[in-house]
C-alpha cells in the first residue's frame, strides 16, 4: 500500500474498496509511474496524486488535459480513452477503475461503500 491514502486504520475504506485501490496501485506502478512518478506526484507528466491533484479544472501547464472534470466519472471516462497515451485500450475497464480508485484514495477523496465504477463515480465531486 502506498503512503497517504485512507486504506487502513480509522476511516478506512470498506475491504472491497481497499482491495480495488490496492489493485489500482499495482496497475499504476506498472503502467503510469514511468511518466507520473513512483508516487504519482509528478515526473515527466503532471502530479496526479496528493495535495493539489485531481482538481476539477486542468492546470495551465497540462498538455493533454484541457477540459473540466466535475466528477470522478469524468476523470474515469477521460483516462479510459487517453491513459496511458497510445495504449489506453490495453487496460480493461476494471483496471482503469482500479487506478482511479487508487488515485482518489491517495488524494483524500472517499471512495465507497462499493468499488468504484462508471456509475458510482458520478457521486464523487472533484474540487
Amino acid at each position: 500500500m502506498a503512503c497517504g491514502g485512507a486504506r487502513g486504520g480509522e476511516g478506512a475504506a470498506p475491504p472491497a474498496v481497499a482491495e480495488q485501490a490496492d489493485q489500482g496501485e499495482d496497475v499504476f506502478r506498472r503502467r503510469c509511474a514511468q511518466c507520473h512518478g513512483p508516487d504519482g506526484r509528478g515526473g515527466r507528466a503532471p502530479n496526479i496524486m496528493g495535495q493539489g491533484a485531481l482538481t476539477a479544472r486542468p492546470i495551465p501547464e497540462n498538455k493533454m488535459r484541457t477540459q473540466t472534470f466535475a466528477t470522478a466519472a469524468d476523470l474515469l471516462a477521460w483516462t479510459s480513452k487517453k491513459m496511458p497515451p497510445g495504449t489506453a485500450e490495453d487496460l480493461t475497464p476494471a483496471e482503469h477503475a482500479a487506478v482511479i480508485a487508487y488515485m482518489l484514495s491517495e488524494t483524500g477523496y472517499k471512495v465507497g461503500p462499493q468499488p468504484l465504477d462508471a456509475e458510482n463515480a458520478k457521486a464523487i465531486k472533484l474540487r
